[in-house]
């Protein structure tokens, strides 16, 4: 075997791309948030489950904005 056999895939190497910027990301979970207040207003409490990966810190900030008791 050579050193080249361990080398890293230059796949993951390359520097992530931006998709939305935290602005972007800030107003579309607000208006998120305003929208399941709309749609659960008066069911009493609710949960909220975050199931992929990296949805936690999503999920948090989405949690933070709902005024609806969980």
């Amino acid at each position: 075997m050579s050193v080249e056999d361990f080398s890293p895939d230059p796949r993951f190497l390359a520097k992530p791309e931006i998709l939305f910027d935290a602005k972007t990301v800030a107003r579309q979970t607000a208006k998120m948030a305003k929208s399941i207040e709309r749609d659960f207003a008066g069911d009493g409490s609710m949960a909220l489950i975050a199931i992929a990966n990296g949805a936690t810190v999503f999920t948090a900030d989405l949690m933070r904005r709902i005024s609806l008791p969980m």
